[in-house]
C-alpha cells in the first residue's frame, strides 16, 4: 500500500484520504439508516419531523458526508485527467455543493409528501366492511349474479 501511496503528491494524496475517510461514513450512514440506525435525528432526516421544522435543510451531516464524499471522488477524477489542481478545487467543490443541493432537495420534497395534506388518515372513518359492497345509488345487489353471468 506505501509502495503505492508515498511516491504521489500531497494534493492527491489528500483527495484520496478524503474520499475514502468520507466514502466509508456515508456507506456507514446510509446503511444505518436503511436498517434503523439511531444516526436519523442526527442527520436531519424530516420524516419525524413536524411541518414547521422540516423545512428545506442544506446543512446537515448527511449532506456535509455527501459532498466530502463526492467533491473527494471528482477531485480524483480531475486529477488523473490532468487538470490544473486550481481546476481541480474548483470542481470539486461544485460537484460537492451540488451533491448537497439534491440531497437536500430530496429530503425536502420526500418529507413535504409525507405530510402531504392529500391523504389524511384523521378524516377517514375507522371501520370495517365485506367485500363486496353494494356502491349507494347502485342497482345491482353484490349477491345478484351481473348480466350474461350464468
Amino acid at each position: 500500500m506505501m509502495d503505492w501511496f508515498g511516491p504521489l503528491p500531497v494534493f492527491e494524496k489528500v483527495y484520496w484520504c478524503i474520499a475514502i475517510f468520507f466514502s466509508l461514513l456515508f456507506l456507514v450512514q446510509n446503511t444505518l439508516s436503511l436498517f434503523g440506525g439511531a444516526l436519523d435525528d442526527a442527520t436531519g432526516d424530516v420524516m419525524d419531523m413536524p411541518d414547521e421544522v422540516a423545512g428545506f435543510r442544506f446543512f446537515t451531516l448527511r449532506n456535509l458526508f455527501g459532498f466530502f464524499t463526492v467533491a473527494g471522488w471528482a477531485g480524483l477524477a480531475s486529477i488523473s485527467s490532468r487538470f490544473a489542481p486550481w481546476l481541480t478545487l474548483l470542481l470539486s467543490v461544485i460537484a460537492g455543493l451540488l451533491m448537497m443541493l439534491m440531497m437536500a432537495a430530496l429530503f425536502y420534497y420526500t418529507g413535504k409528501m409525507a405530510y402531504s395534506s392529500l391523504v389524511k388518515t384523521d378524516d377517514t372513518p375507522q371501520t370495517t366492511a365485506d367485500s363486496p359492497q353494494q356502491r349507494p345509488g347502485s342497482s345491482v345487489s353484490p349477491t345478484a349474479p351481473a348480466d350474461g353471468d350464468n
